[in-house]
C-alpha cells in the first residue's frame, strides 16, 4: 500500500471516529455511537504506524495535509456542506506542504546571522529587497515574500500580508512539478 493510500484510508478512519463522538455528544444519537468511533481511532493509528518514516512527527506533519482535504471531502459529501474558497484554499496551501514535507532541504528561508549580515543583505538585494538603517544599528525592510526557484530565478513577489495565498499555492505548485 502506498503512502497516498495509507494516509487516506488514515483520515477516513479518523474523521469517521470522530464524527462517531460528534454525533453522540453534538446531535444527540446513542452513546453505542462512540464503540464504531474508537474502534476507528485505533484503526487509524495502526495506520499511521505503516508510515515509512524514520520519525513519527514528520508522518504526521504530512498526514495532516492530507486529513484537512479529507475533512472539506468528509464536509462536502457527508454532511452536505460545501467547502468555500477559504476552506480550499488552506487545504491547498496545507497539501503543498506536506507534499514537500518538513525536510529542510525542500524549504530554504532567507535569514542572517551575527556573522553573515554582509552576505545575507548582498544576496536579498540581488532580489531587489532594500534595507535602511535605523537609529539602533538593525536593518528594516519590507514585508516581501520572493518565491525564488532551485536555479535562483526569481519567479513571484507577494507584497505585505494581503495577497491571495491562493496565487502562491498555484506558483508553489507549477514549481514543483516543473521538471525541465
Amino acid at each position: 500500500m502506498t503512502s497516498f493510500a495509507i494516509y487516506a484510508a488514515a483520515a477516513v478512519a479518523e474523521i469517521a471516529g470522530c464524527f462517531a463522538f460528534w454525533a453522540w455528544f453534538r446531535l444527540g444519537h446513542s452513546a453505542l455511537w462512540t464503540l464504531p468511533g474508537v474502534a476507528t481511532l485505533v484503526v487509524f493509528a495502526l495506520l499511521l504506524t505503516r508510515i515509512d518514516a524514520v520519525f513519527a512527527g514528520r508522518a504526521f506533519a504530512a498526514y495532516g495535509g492530507v486529513y484537512i482535504a479529507a475533512s472539506l471531502v468528509w464536509l462536502w459529501t457527508v454532511e452536505g456542506t460545501r467547502p468555500d474558497r477559504w476552506d480550499v484554499t488552506g487545504s491547498a496551501v496545507c497539501l503543498v506542504g506536506a507534499a514537500h514535507g518538513l525536510d529542510p532541504a525542500n524549504w530554504t528561508f532567507l535569514t542572517s546571522s551575527p556573522g553573515k549580515p554582509k552576505a545575507t543583505r548582498e544576496l536579498a538585494e540581488r532580489y531587489g529587497l532594500k534595507f535602511s538603517p535605523t537609529k539602533d544599528g538593525y536593518q528594516m525592510h519590507g514585508l516581501v515574500t520572493h518565491l525564488i526557484d532551485k536555479s535562483g530565478n526569481l519567479r513571484a513577489l507577494y507584497h505585505g500580508l494581503k495577497f491571495n495565498p491562493v496565487n502562491m499555492v498555484v506558483r508553489i505548485n507549477a514549481l514543483t512539478n516543473d521538471h525541465h
